[in-house]
């Protein structure tokens, strides 16, 4: 597997390229690697569940456990583990790991929701947290995304 780094000025710009309501994000390091589908979809996807499960923090809950909450544990846990992995091709000077909280209006009238964003070949990909699959933003949802936050 191979990762690409990013500086997080260049990551935020490519951000507000994609989600025209996305200005100001914050990002909180200076240098970013960029993963594979496979690793999320695989290894993190795992982690991520097996994360919830032991917390006791499967599903929805109007306090504690509500989507920002999903979308930022996610962010914050694939960090974690990527800072554990011993990939010789991960570059040692990455800090952090090219994965955001959003929050979107969705088009089916359920309102706000916080979901991840994933770098993937220089395309920021929506992520469900809550069932660890990638989606599709509607039109109309990707001209909503904005309070991007890049730990």
């Amino acid at each position: 597997m191979s990762y690409r780094l990013y500086l997080g000025s260049e990551l935020a710009n490519m951000a507000t390229l994609q989600f025209p309501r996305a200005w100001n994000p914050a990002v909180m390091n200076v240098l970013y690697c960029a993963t594979t589908r496979e690793w999320i979809d695989g290894p993190f996807a795992k982690y991520f569940r097996d994360y919830l499960t032991a917390r006791g923090d499967l599903v929805w809950k109007t306090r504690g456990n509500q989507c920002e909450h999903f979308a930022l544990r996610a962010a914050l846990e694939a960090v974690h583990l990527f800072s554990h992995m011993e990939d010789p091709q991960i570059p040692a000077e990455a800090e952090s790991l090219a994965v955001m909280a959003c929050k979107y209006f969705r088009s089916d009238g359920k309102g706000w929701h916080e979901a991840n964003l994933w770098l993937l070949a220089g395309i920021w990909e929506p992520w469900e947290p809550q069932t660890q699959t990638f989606f599709t933003f509607t039109p109309d949802e990707r001209n909503t995304v904005q309070q991007l936050l890049l730990p």
